[in-house]
C-alpha cells in the first residue's frame, strides 16, 4: 500500500469520524430535550401528588370534625326507629336476589 493509499484511508476514517461524532450529537441533544420534558412531567406529577395529600387531609379533618359533632349531639342514637331505618336495615341485611350466578352463565350468553 502507498502512502497516498493510506492518506486516502486515513481521509476517509476522519470523514466516518466525523459524521459518527455529528449523530452523536444529535442523539445527546434529542436525549436531553426528551430528559428536560420528562423532568417537567415529573414536577407536574409531584405537584398533583402533594395538591393531592393536601386535599385528602383537609377532608379527613373535615370527616373528623363532623363526626366528633355528631358524637356531641345527645340523644342521637335513640333515633333507631326513624322512618327510613327499616331501609337500611333491609339493605344491610339483603344477601340473596334472582340474579344469575356463575354456574348458570355460558360463554354463548355473552356473545
Amino acid at each position: 500500500m502507498t502512502t497516498i493509499e493510506r492518506v486516502q484511508q486515513v481521509e476517509i476514517r476522519v470523514k466516518q469520524a466525523a459524521l459518527l461524532i455529528e449523530q452523536k450529537r444529535k442523539e445527546i441533544a434529542d436525549l436531553t430535550q426528551s430528559l428536560a420534558l420528562v423532568q417537567m412531567h415529573n414536577e407536574e406529577l409531584q405537584k398533583y401528588a402533594d395538591s393531592y395529600k393536601e386535599d385528602t387531609k383537609l377532608i379527613e379533618e373535615s370527616i373528623a370534625k363532623s363526626l366528633d359533632t355528631l358524637d356531641s349531639i345527645e340523644g342521637l342514637d335513640d333515633l333507631a326507629d326513624f322512618p327510613a331505618q327499616q331501609d337500611f336495615d333491609a339493605a344491610d341485611n339483603f344477601g340473596g336476589g334472582a340474579a344469575i350466578t356463575d354456574d348458570d352463565t355460558s360463554l354463548d350468553d355473552l356473545s
